[in-house]
């Protein structure tokens, strides 16, 4: 009976000792006792970027007064604006330049020809004069909505509502005219599928649409009626493709038709050619927080690439190298 019970003692110090090991071995105990997981989430060796493409360097940056910052646009004097708890503008070479505040926090805006500022409350938009006058509130778009962007085309206002998982389109009044990116195999067009609140738009001077498909890690293009165009774009760790999850979150199109894009889990800002080829990298990751995430973008008319950092609270300007 002893017998047996040593014998089995051992057998149970056995199995605890190969446990042991098996945990070691899994977690690789180097010998100065760090403990390494090799299925471990890395990108360590992402952030490096090679100084051949990183073409642009920050030349200014503004500290705007607004909590809670989420959106930034630019307009047509290339006067600069960000939301959040207000709406803060600033001229083209940072100075403060105007604002006003808001009944509720927004979160995004645009800017027209005309100087109306379109912001994007939770569920609805409120269009303003510079000065801050409010001159119209649209309807509601349902208790799910969630807007996140806000794009002004040649004669439309396209509206992303990451609670629907689809852009409204809009007149200038405010009169729907449709709705873009539900599923429709017929006009070739799969459905947005949307992780997270990272829904960007931006609009083409050809009056289309381009939309931040970040489940598929990519940038869909759509006519203003709705039907699928094409798209660009690859899930990658490496510069030329969006990594993680939700991204690109953020794009915008420099005068000339190509892109920029933001991501977040691997900040950067990077610019591709007008068929999402990729060209440069704008900012790299060690050039911002290492949780630095909502980082909208903008370009005004000089190609000047303007980048709003949350976590640093303010907008960086950079500018391409000579």
């Amino acid at each position: 009976m002893i017998k047996r019970a040593i014998g089995g003692l051992l057998i149970i110090t056995s199995i605890i000792a190969g446990m042991a090991v098996g945990v070691l071995l899994f977690l690789r105990v180097e010998p100065s006792g760090e403990q390494t997981n090799p299925y471990e989430y890395n990108i360590e060796e992402f952030r490096a970027v090679p100084a051949d493409l990183l073409r642009y360097v920050e030349t200014n940056r503004t500290q705007p007064e607004v909590k809670g910052l989420h959106g930034l646009a630019v307009d047509s004097a290339d006067r600069i604006y960000v939301v959040g708890a207000a709406v803060a503008i600033f001229d083209k070479a940072g100075q403060p330049a105007g604002g006003f505040s808001l009944s509720e926090p927004g979160l995004c805006l645009a800017v027209d020809g005309q100087g109306n500022v379109f912001v994007g409350m939770t569920n609805h938009i409120e269009v303003f004069g510079m000065d801050g006058t409010r001159k119209a509130t649209w309807e509601s778009l349902g208790e799910q909505a969630l807007v996140t962007s806000v794009a002004i085309g040649s004669n439309d206002v396209f509206v992303a509502d990451f609670g629907s998982r689809l852009v409204w389109r809009f007149d200038g009044s405010g009169r729907l005219l449709g709705r873009i990116g539900e599923k429709d195999p017929a006009r070739n067009v799969a459905g947005l599928i949307l992780p997270s609140p990272c829904f960007d738009v931006a609009a083409g001077r050809d009056g289309t649409l381009w939309a931040a498909h970040t489940g598929n890690l990519r940038v869909e293009h759509f006519g203003p009626d709705g039907a699928g165009l094409g798209s660009w774009g690859k899930a990658a760790m490496t510069l030329d493709g969006f990594c993680g999850c939700c991204n690109p979150s953020h794009l915008a199109l420099t005068p000339g038709g190509k892109f920029v894009t933001s991501e977040k889990g691997l900040p950067r800002v990077k610019v591709y050619d007008r068929d999402g080829e990729f060209e440069c990298v704008v900012a790299g990751p060690d050039q911002f927080a290492r949780d630095a995430a909502g980082l909208d973008v903008a370009v005004d008319s000089d190609g000047r690439v303007l980048v709003l950092d949350p976590a640093a609270g303010a907008v960086r300007i950079f500018e391409r190298k000579k």
